[in-house]
């Protein structure tokens, strides 16, 4: 069994059913990024990100769980086409 973060991430994904075309690594300010690039707009749902947060919080437990080696890491998503809604009265 693959045990990485970013196959964390695909697991976790996978098993909820969100959909993603890529996940890409990028270092921050010394801090890992995990990007998730989706058209799944499932994550534009939700109050200021709280989606995201929970998906990063249950990402951390899984991997401190399988022991990985502990690295300083965020779980982001990049939802393509995101659809502006204008709202007018």
């Amino acid at each position: 069994m693959e045990t990485s973060i970013p196959h964390s991430i695909k697991e976790v994904l996978d098993a909820v059913g969100i959909s993603y075309t890529n996940i890409t690594e990028d270092v921050v300010a010394g801090q890992s990024v995990f990007q998730i690039v989706t058209d799944d707009k499932v994550f534009l749902g939700g109050v200021s990100g709280d989606i995201i947060r929970a998906l990063d919080h249950l990402i951390k437990r899984i991997v401190e769980q399988r022991g990985l080696p502990r690295v300083n890491f965020v779980v982001d998503v990049n939802v393509n086409n995101p659809v502006n809604v204008l709202y007018s009265e």
